[in-house]
């Protein structure tokens, strides 16, 4: 198993998810300084944050199982966003149902 992807469908996966990892570290700082509930342009960023993981998903799980890619990096960086969507998800659903 390679540790950096070979696909440039990996390589996009592994920046996003480096993007996502810059948002959300921008965004807790934002959080921490402005407090919550999310105003200005710390709820901006937190949108961009999950977005950001919502492509890295999609473009890890499509180089992963198109693309035949075994990137050690690639997968951990679909895992964590599978699990940051799914919090997000879950998170949604108990706000509707409240």
């Amino acid at each position: 198993m390679q540790i950096m992807p070979s696909t440039r469908l990996g390589k996009i996966a592994l920046g996003l998810f480096a993007a996502f990892v810059v948002l959300l570290v921008l965004v807790l700082i934002f959080y921490q300084m402005l407090g919550y509930p999310a105003r200005g342009i710390a709820g901006v960023l937190g949108y961009a944050t999950v977005i950001t993981a919502l492509l890295t998903l999609v473009c890890g799980l499509v180089s992963i199982i198109v693309r035949e890619e075994r990137a050690i990096s690639v997968i951990v960086a679909a895992v964590t966003a599978l699990i940051v969507v799914g919090a997000v998800v879950v998170g949604f659903i108990n706000a509707w149902l409240l």
